[in-house]
């Protein structure tokens, strides 16, 4: 739009310029003289070229502002997508710290018959959700993940004075339940992705 009015402007200041020239030294013809062309080339030339220099400077300008502007747009959009790439990336290395910490203690060999394996997994939990629970906020509202803390928590009763086959019991349903945690999570960092992505 801006465009269109300074050449609009031009056009009647080129317009205005020559109708000047006609109105003051006449129009009765094309004068065969080349002094005459030459001077009216000079006056033409000397009124036209400033202006057009102020215009174009004008248009410089504009376009140096537009392509400051996009610059600028461009850089804040690649900043904001490496941030979210970086926290994408930082979810994900998480996830899988996470889920490596917990599948040890749950391969041990003595995590059934040594009360101390799920005192460690117990303390390592705590520490492992605190850490998940600040980089991914959304953790909360996973399936599962209530019912898995809270199933290790109330079962370490059962843990250190149960039997073996209570042990047994309780380490399926502890393995069930966090088998589900984790493909809940996954699938949670997946749709956040994906939501970040649009």
């Amino acid at each position: 739009m801006r465009f269109n009015i300074i050449y609009l402007l031009l056009g009647i200041i080129t317009i205005a310029t020559i109708l000047f020239y006609t109105s003051k030294f006449g129009i009765f013809g094309f004068s065969s003289h080349t002094d005459s062309w030459g001077q009216f080339g000079d006056y033409f030339g000397g009124i036209l070229n400033p202006v057009i220099a102020v215009f174009n400077l004008i248009i410089l300008i504009r376009i140096t502002k537009i392509v400051k502007d996009e610059d600028e747009g461009r850089e804040k959009r690649q900043l904001h997508l490496n941030k979210e790439m970086g926290l994408l990336n930082l979810r994900y290395e998480e996830f899988k710290n996470y889920k490596k910490s917990i599948d040890t203690h749950l391969a041990k060999e003595d995590f059934l018959s040594n009360s101390a394996s799920f005192v460690d997994l117990l303390s390592e939990f705590k520490s492992l959700n605190e850490r998940i629970e600040f980089i991914i906020p959304e953790i909360a509202q996973v399936k599962n993940f209530t019912v898995f803390r809270d199933h290790l928590q109330l079962n370490w009763k059962n843990w250190d004075g149960g039997s073996i086959e209570e042990k047994e019991s309780l380490n399926i349903e502890l393995r069930e339940i966090y088998g589900k945690f984790i493909q809940n999570l996954g699938h949670q960092i997946v749709t956040l992705e994906e939501q970040k992505a649009q």
